[in-house]
C-alpha cells in the first residue's frame, strides 16, 4: 500500500521508585517514511486521430489522484517497464510496435511513452491498443490494472463518400421517357447509410412533369452503388425544352456527401414534346387545286 511520510510519538510517563522525569527528553518521534510509490496512468482512454504522427501516453510515479500530491518515497531513482499489445488495431499497420523501460530520476514523478502512429488511405472504424506497465523497481508498485487503452478515431470517409455517377442528359417524352440515375458510394462502406433526392425546375410544381420527383436510396454496409430511375409522364400537352436537376441531400449514417457541385446535383433536359413547335405537311387531296389562270398569265 502506497503511504505518504508518517510520523507517532512516544512519551515517558508514571516514572516510580523515587525517579523523576526529565521534561525535555521524555518524548521521542518516531518517523516511518513513505513507502511503495505507486506507478499508474493517469487516463486509462487515450483518443487520438490516425493521421497525427505520434500518441503521448502519461505515467505517474508517487501521486495522489489530484496528480500534485506525492504518495511514496520519490526521493529514489524507479523504474518500470511498458509494452504495447494489439486490439482492433495492429502493428505494423497501425501502429509501430515497442517496448522500453522508463527511468524516474530522484523526485520525478511524470514521465510520457511515445507511440508513433502509422496513417493510411484505408477506411477505417475506431481500433485500438493497449499500453501495459509492467516490473516495476522496489520502491515503486503498479497500481492496478496498469493498462492503458489507445483509441485511433475513425478516419478516411469509413462509411463513405455519396456523388453522382453516370446519368441521362435528356429525356424525351415522346421517345426516350426514362433514364437511370446512378449514385456512388466512394471511400468506405461501413454500415447502412441512406440519401435522399428530389428533382428541382421551373414547373416542378407539377407533379405532370414525373412519374416520381423524389426518393431515397439505401446503401447496405459493402454496398457501393445504387440507381433510381426518373421517368417522364406522358400527356398531349405540347411543351418545349426545360432544364433539371437532381439534387442528393440529407445523407444519414455518418455517410457525407462529395464536395464538387457535379456530386451533389445532376443536371438533365426535357426535351420539346407533342410538337410543340407545330407540324409541316400537305392538305388532304380534296384541298389541293391548280390555278390555271394563274399559269396562264404567267406565260
Amino acid at each position: 500500500m502506497a503511504e505518504i511520510e508518517e510520523t507517532f510519538t512516544v512519551t515517558l510517563e508514571s516514572p516510580s521508585g523515587g525517579a523523576i522525569l526529565d521534561t525535555n527528553a521524555d518524548k521521542i518521534t518516531i518517523k516511518i517514511p513513505a513507502n511503495d510509490a505507486p506507478v499508474e496512468f493517469p487516463l486509462s482512454q487515450i483518443s487520438a486521430p490516425e493521421n497525427q504522427s505520434t500518441v503521448e501516453i502519461d505515467v505517474y510515479r508517487g501521486l495522489q489522484s489530484d496528480g500534485i500530491t506525492t504518495i511514496g518515497p520519490v526521493n529514489e531513482v524507479a523504474t518500470v517497464e511498458w509494452h504495447l499489445e494489439p486490439g482492433s488495431a495492429t502493428a505494423g499497420n497501425d501502429y509501430v510496435d515497442a517496448r522500453d523501460t522508463l527511468t524516474f530520476q530522484a523526485g520525478e514523478t511524470k514521465k510520457k511513452i511515445t507511440v508513433r502512429l502509422i496513417n493510411d488511405n484505408l477506411p477505417e472504424q475506431a481500433e485500438n491498443f493497449t499500453v501495459h506497465l509492467v516490473n516495476a523497481s522496489q520502491n515503486a508498485f503498479i497500481k492496478p490494472p496498469g493498462i492503458a487503452t489507445v483509441t485511433l478515431l475513425p478516419n478516411d470517409d469509413h462509411h463513405g463518400v455519396i456523388s453522382f455517377g453516370q446519368h441521362p442528359r435528356i429525356l424525351d417524352e415522346d421517345r426516350a421517357r426514362t433514364g437511370m440515375f446512378y449514385v456512388n458510394r466512394s471511400a468506405g462502406t461501413f454500415g447502412a447509410v441512406s440519401v435522399s433526392w428530389k428533382i428541382f425546375g421551373i414547373d416542378i410544381g407539377s407533379s405532370s412533369v414525373f412519374e416520381t420527383a423524389s426518393g431515397i436510396l439505401h446503401f447496405a454496409e459493402g454496398q457501393s452503388l445504387l440507381s433510381f430511375q426518373v421517368a417522364v409522364r406522358q400527356d398531349s400537352v405540347p411543351e418545349e425544352t426545360k432544364e433539371f436537376y437532381v439534387q442528393l441531400y440529407n445523407v444519414t449514417g455518418g455517410a457525407r456527401l462529395g464536395s464538387s457541385p457535379q456530386a451533389q446535383r445532376a443536371d438533365f433536359f426535357v426535351r420539346d414534346s407533342d410538337n410543340v413547335y407545330g407540324v409541316f405537311e400537305f392538305a388532304a387531296d380534296n384541298y389541293q387545286r391548280i390555278n390555271m389562270v394563274s399559269c396562264f398569265l404567267m406565260h
